[in-house]
């Protein structure tokens, strides 16, 4: 995906990061189905938790690609809104429902997720010049908020 998105070929990044995160889903879903009731720390550590760290890594860059895409498909400023909303709150689904494993293993991807939200409301803090000519600052301090309430 990384090549399709230096080359500004945001359609296709998309589809191929929506794909991989496709793929670790299916992943972490049959590491679940697997699990051994004596795992060990190290087990954990060394082939779990990393797929964990990166399955929530792919679903908060596809949100953001998601958000690009819409940025830089000619979607009108209400879309570009609605589509940052949609990404703020796919993000707050999945890391809910992965709280709702209720396994102290399972809090990684929601450790994600609640560092993207607050890098998004820094972010917003400060926002540059584009974004500040393309919303009003009502809606940049609304979705930064938002943001870090979700966090």
């Amino acid at each position: 995906w990384t090549m399709f998105y230096s080359f500004c070929m945001f359609l296709v990044a998309f589809i191929m990061m929506a794909t991989n995160l496709v793929a670790l889903c299916f992943l972490i879903i049959s590491q679940f189905v697997a699990r051994s009731r004596d795992e060990g720390r190290t087990e954990y550590l060394l082939l779990r938790f990393p797929f964990s760290l990166h399955v929530g890594w792919v679903f908060v860059e596809t949100a953001v690609n998601f958000s690009i895409l819409s940025m830089h498909s000619g979607w009108s400023d209400g879309e570009q809104l609605c589509a940052a909303i949609v990404s703020l709150g796919s993000l707050l689904l999945v890391g809910s429902l992965f709280l709702g494993a209720q396994t102290a293993k399972g809090l990684v991807v929601p450790a994600v997720m609640i560092w993207a939200f607050v890098g998004i409301g820094i972010a917003l803090k400060n926002p540059d010049d584009s974004l500040r000519n393309q919303f009003d600052d009502v809606i940049i301090v609304g979705v930064r908020r938002a943001a870090l309430s979700f966090s």
